[in-house]
């Protein structure tokens, strides 16, 4: 199988990460500013600023209903992998379906190359095509579906300081759906939220809905044998 090696080095470098201690959603805006003092970091915003930031973002992560452990892990390699795949039909998408996909593929390495090449054994040469571009997008427009976002892992990245934070996270591909859900990046998402709310994101995004995107996405960091988050 010509994919094995190459999923082997995705494999390396993806996998999931282990969980904040500080969900947004569980958390009150005094411990979030005390987390904030305690690291110095109102240098770099008003206080009064974040506060207002901190109680949007609160109200944005109500939306979330799917769990950390249920939701995709992609690399970043992962994702020009994914819109390849999805922009040549490769990946089996819409019916009609191949015999891998309606008998139930088992998603490892062992058949990942069967899984990246059913959408061209389904019968119809086109029908899996998937627009995916990459193009920017405002954090402010975009909407979370995971309901568990760590203020720690958000607060994290002005570590660096905010300007090259920003940066950081600017240069990072993000996946969203044609109704812009995030499927991937939503702790950059929730820094950028706190701290910098119309920065652009690079995001990837997919002409799928995010019922059906949040599934294939799933299956396809499934078939790369990344380690799902716990």
């Amino acid at each position: 199988m010509k994919y094995l090696k190459t999923f082997e080095a995705y494999m390396a470098e993806a996998g999931g990460l282990e969980a904040g201690k500080y969900e947004v959603a569980k958390i009150n805006l005094e411990t979030a500013i005390g987390l904030m003092e305690s690291k110095g970091y109102f240098d770099q915003i008003e206080k009064g600023v974040f506060s207002r930031n901190f109680i949007n973002l609160q109200k944005l992560v109500a939306m979330g209903k799917t769990k950390r452990k249920d939701m995709p892990v992609l690399s970043g390699a992962d994702v020009s992998l994914f819109a390849e795949k999805l922009s040549n039909g490769l990946v089996d998408v819409h019916k009609p379906y191949s015999d891998f996909t309606t008998k139930g593929l088992t998603i490892n390495t062992t058949n990942a190359e069967v899984f990246m090449t059913a959408g061209k054994m389904d019968g119809v040469e086109e029908d899996d095509i998937v627009n995916a571009k990459f193009e920017p997008i405002a954090a402010n427009k975009l909407k979370p579906i995971q309901e568990q976002i760590y203020f720690d892992e958000c607060m994290g990245f002005l570590e660096h300081g905010l300007q090259k934070a920003v940066a950081i996270v600017e240069s990072k591909n993000s996946v969203v759906s044609s109704d812009n859900f995030i499927i991937d990046g939503h702790h950059r998402w929730g820094f950028a939220m706190l701290f910098a709310p119309t920065m652009k994101f690079r995001c990837l995004s997919i002409d799928l809905e995010i019922e059906k995107l949040v599934k294939v996405a799933l299956d396809f960091g499934d078939a790369l044998g990344n380690a799902r988050n716990k």
